[in-house]
């Protein structure tokens, strides 16, 4: 199904039209996370924080924090339907609309297989995204890392299956990603005041991370060259 076009840069004509119809699907996800999550979960969000570093009482921070769940379930619940919604509305109607335009039989299940793909994966990233609002960095790298090493075995297997299954990777993954995704944010908020007050560390700790010694020579690097 592929061909060179010049040097190591590949191209699979078929693949790549049924991938890019199918990308669109992702649209009200990704529409619904910024202007519905990230305005009505973060003013909630604010709220709990606000109430943590500003003095409010036990009572206060309790609210804030039930007030903060529930309106995180909620927009998570909100943002699935909206997906899913969307993802048959959209594999119904542009399946007639793709024949119209030369796509093969092959490349319209190769379609509507990555449809599926791309709601779960945007699922799955819209809770990694929200993993790192409550700077839950392990869990989603851990997210990440499922969703690359499955869907990896996923593609290595499709292409031994035929191009029946192709996209049949990212299916795995998307799903995968939003399995582990979804109990570790359960867990995470669960415990949200466990790892607002006592995971951090008492008192600021000088470490001596390569990566931090290496970025301060280049800032000071820098700040001779500048003469600051």
């Amino acid at each position: 199904m592929g061909s060179g076009v010049t040097g190591l840069y590949r191209q699979a004509s078929l693949f790549d039209s049924a991938a890019f119809y199918a990308f669109l699907v992702t649209l009200p996800t990704n529409i619904n996370f910024i202007v519905s999550v990230e305005v009505n979960f973060y003013t909630t969000y604010r709220g709990y924080f606000s109430a943590i570093t500003d003095g409010g009482t036990m009572p206060e921070i309790e609210l804030a924090r039930t007030r903060m769940e529930r309106s995180l379930w909620q927009e998570i619940s909100s943002l699935v339907v909206v997906q899913l919604f969307s993802m048959v509305v959209y594999i119904l109607l542009m399946r007639y609309w793709l024949v119209t335009i030369g796509f093969t039989s092959e490349m319209l299940h190769m379609f509507q297989l990555m449809c599926i793909g791309y709601s779960l994966y945007c699922l799955g990233s819209s809770l990694m995204m929200l993993q790192l609002y409550f700077n839950d960095r392990l869990g989603a790298m851990a997210t990440a890392a499922v969703f690359f090493l499955t869907n990896l075995a996923g593609t290595l297997l499709s292409l031994r299956l035929g191009p029946l299954y192709y996209g049949g990777g990212l299916v795995l993954g998307g799903a995968a990603m939003y399995t582990a995704a979804l109990p570790r944010m359960k867990s995470y908020v669960r415990r949200i005041d466990y790892h607002v007050y006592c995971s951090q560390p008492v008192f600021n700790e000088r470490t001596h991370d390569r990566w931090k010694i290496i970025a301060d020579k280049l800032e000071e690097r820098a700040g001779r060259m500048h003469g600051v």
